[in-house]
């Protein structure tokens, strides 16, 4: 299995966001941590840092959503809403599985 990981604005903060995508699944990054000095024993060494990396699934249509919004008057192929979203990182959505299923529930595809 594979995991590319790619940045993105976070649809709810807007802030970029780690997020990967695995198999064609995406998958939102975050990392956690202690709120008091913590550390991890891992086989016969110690880990000083006690956060760790959080996998979950992500809708990929709540990080479409905004961009359809601005296309909302034009009848528009996905990859070129991708495209003009370049400096977002978004052509990595492209990659998503079942991208063309999800969309149909948000818009005429």
């Amino acid at each position: 299995e594979s995991l590319e990981l790619v940045w993105l604005a976070h649809p709810r903060t807007g802030k970029r966001c780690a997020f990967a995508l695995a198999d064609g699944d995406l998958l939102e990054v975050q990392r956690v941590g202690p709120r008091q000095p913590a550390s991890w024993l891992i086989d016969q060494s110690v880990a000083s840092d006690g956060g760790m990396l959080l996998i979950s699934p992500f809708d990929a249509r709540f990080l479409l959503l905004p961009l359809l919004e601005r296309s909302r008057d034009k009848l528009i192929p996905i990859a070129q809403v991708l495209a003009e979203a370049r400096g977002c990182g978004m052509n990595a959505l492209n990659g998503v599985r079942k991208l063309p299923e999800m969309l149909e529930a948000i818009c005429t595809v």
